[in-house]
C-alpha cells in the first residue's frame, strides 16, 4: 500500500506545483511578455551590468541575474509563481491540513482569477517577496513544531533574500516580530524562540547584506543612502514643506530655497521628472545630506500634525488596492523598454508588441472584479475574527491580527513614509486569502470533520 501511495502522492504534488504556477503565470503569458514597471529598468540594469543601486538594494537584481542568465526574463516569472506556490503549500499544510490537490489548485485558481496575485508575480519587481514573506514569518514562528529542518531553513533562506530585496521588506519584518511577541503575551499563544531567533537572524543578514554593498560603494555604513531625500518628497506631498521652507527660508539658507516657488506636490514630480527640483540640486545622492536634516527640521516642526498626516495616509493606502498599477506603456525613452531592447533584443519584438506596451491591459475591467473582492475578503476576514474571539480560537484569532498587522504596517511603510500606490496594497491581498484558509473542509476553524487540535501551551517554547 506505501508503494502504491508514494508515487500517488509524488504525482500530486508535482501536478499541483506544475498547475499552480502555469495558473499564476497566466497574466505575462496573456500579456504576451513578463509585465514590467518604471523600476524594473534598474533592477534590469544592475544585474546585467553589475552595479550598485543608488536608491535600493543589488540583491533583487542579483536574484534576477541568477535566473535570466542574460537569455530571456520568462524565468523570473517561472520562478517568481513557484515560490507562491510553494508558500501557498505551506500555508494550506497548517490552516487545512485535509484539503486535497482540487482543494489546493482551488484556491490558487482564485487567486489567479479574483486577485491581482498573478499580476505581481508576473512582473519584474520584488513586489512578489512582500506578502511571502509575511507567511514565511509566520510559518517559522508560529509552526516551527509542523516543519522539519529542510523547512525550516528553506524558510530561513528565503526570508534573507526576501528582506535583502527591498529596505521596506526589512521593517516590515522587524515591525512583524515585535508585534507577534507582543500579541503571543497577550493572547498567550505559543510561539518558538528558535523560530524568533532564526527570523532575528535572517534580518540582521539582510541588514548585514545590505551595510556591506553600501559601505563598498561609498565607504560609510548606512542602510539606505536616499533614504531621507524620499522622506522630503513625501512631505512635500503633504504639503508641510512647502509651508516650513517658507516660513524659515528668509532666515536658514538651505540649498532647496531657491526653488520654494516651484516645489511640487506629488512625488513622482519631485524624484523623477527631467527637470524636477531635485535633479536641479544634482541629484538624490547630492541632496541626501540636507535632505536628513530638513526632513527631521519640518517633522519636529508641527510632529501632531504629522502624525495625523501619516495616519490618514496609511489608511488611505490600506484600502487603495487596484490590479496593474504602474503597468503602462513604456516608451522609447523608459529605462526599462532601453534595457530589453539592449539585453534581451531576441525578445524585443515580442515586448513591444505585448498588451502592455500597445495600451490593451484593460485594467479597468480587471479591477471591476479584484477591488471588490478586495473589500469583501477584508469583511470576511473581520467577521472571522469576531467569531474566532467569541469561540475562543487563539490559534485563528492570532492569525488574522498578525495578517492585519501586516497589512497596517505595509500601508504605513509604503503610504505615509512613501506615496500612496495601488501595487503597495494591492500585493498584499495573498494574506487575506491565507487569513480564510481556517474556513476550508478539513480546516483549523473547527467544521465538523477538521482536524482539531488543542490550543495548548500559550508561552513561548523552545
Amino acid at each position: 500500500m506505501s508503494a502504491q501511495w508514494r508515487p500517488a502522492q509524488l504525482s500530486a504534488q508535482l501536478g499541483y506545483y506544475l498547475i499552480g504556477t502555469v495558473l499564476l503565470c497566466w497574466v505575462a503569458v496573456w500579456n504576451g511578455y513578463p509585465l514590467v514597471f518604471p523600476d524594473s529598468g534598474a533592477y534590469i540594469r544592475a544585474a546585467i551590468e553589475h552595479h550598485n543601486l543608488a536608491d535600493r538594494p543589488i540583491y533583487y537584481s542579483i536574484f534576477i541575474a541568477l535566473i535570466h542568465l542574460r537569455l530571456s526574463l520568462w524565468p523570473v516569472v517561472i520562478v517568481q509563481s513557484l515560490i507562491a506556490v510553494w508558500i501557498i503549500a505551506e500555508s494550506l499544510a497548517v490552516f487545512a491540513p485535509r484539503t486535497g490537490l482540487w482543494g489546493r489548485l482551488g484556491v490558487i485558481l482564485f487567486l489567479a482569477v479574483a486577485t491581482g496575485l498573478p499580476w505581481v508575480t508576473g512582473e519584474i519587481m520584488p513586489d512578489f517577496f512582500a506578502p511571502l514573506l509575511v507567511m514565511a514569518f509566520y510559518l517559522i514562528v508560529v509552526e516551527w513544531d509542523r516543519l522539519g529542518w529542510a523547512k525550516r531553513l528553506l524558510l530561513f533562506g528565503f526570508l534573507c533574500v526576501a528582506q535583502a530585496s527591498h529596505y521596506s521588506h526589512v521593517m516590515l519584518t522587524a515591525g512583524l516580530m515585535a508585534v507577534a511577541v507582543f500579541l503571543g503575551i497577550v493572547l498567550r499563544q505559543k510561539l518558538s524562540w528558535r523560530g524568533l531567533g532564526l527570523t532575528a537572524l535572517a534580518t540582521l543578514s539582510a541588514i548585514a547584506a545590505i551595510l556591506t554593498v553600501n559601505y563598498a560603494e561609498r565607504r560609510e555604513i548606512i542602510f539606505a543612502p536616499t533614504g531621507n531625500v524620499l522622506l522630503v518628497s513625501r512631505l512635500l506631498e503633504y504639503g508641510t514643506a512647502q509651508d516650513y521652507l517658507a516660513r524659515t527660508c528668509p532666515t536658514h539658507p538651505y540649498r532647496i530655497c531657491p526653488y520654494v516657488s516651484i516645489l511640487p506636490h506629488r512625488v513622482t514630480d519631485f524624484l523623477w521628472r527631467d527637470d524636477s527640483v531635485l535633479n536641479r540640486l544634482g541629484g538624490a545622492e547630492a541632496y541626501r545630506d540636507e535632505a536628513g536634516s530638513l526632513a527631521r527640521a519640518i517633522i519636529l516642526d508641527a510632529p501632531l500634525r504629522h502624525v495625523a498626516l501619516a495616519a490618514n495616509a496609511t489608511v488611505a493606502q490600506f484600502f487603495y488596492f487596484p490590479t496593474g498599477f504602474g503597468n503602462d506603456v513604456q516608451g522609447p525613452g523608459q529605462k526599462v523598454t532601453e534595457m530589453i531592447h539592449r539585453y534581451f533584443a531576441r525578445e524585443a519584438p515580442s515586448y513591444d508588441a505585448s498588451r502592455q506596451q500597445t495600451g490593451r491591459l484593460y485594467r479597468e475591467r480587471f479591477n471591476a472584479l479584484h477591488v471588490p473582492v478586495a473589500y469583501g475578503l477584508i469583511g470576511a476576514n473581520l467577521v472571522l475574527l469576531a467569531i474566532a474571539a467569541l469561540r475562543r480560537n487563539g490559534r485563528v484569532v492570532f492569525l488574522l491580527l498578525v495578517i492585519f498587522a501586516a497589512l497596517i504596517g505595509n500601508a504605513f511603510l509604503c503610504g505615509a513614509m512613501s506615496s500612496s500606490d495601488g501595487r503597495y496594497q494591492s500585493r498584499m491581498i495573498l494574506l487575506l486569502v491565507v487569513g480564510l484558509m481556517p474556513l476550508l473542509p478539513g480546516g483549523i476553524f473547527g467544521w465538523p470533520g477538521a482536524a482539531h487540535r488543542p490550543n495548548g501551551a500559550t508561552q513561548l517554547h523552545g
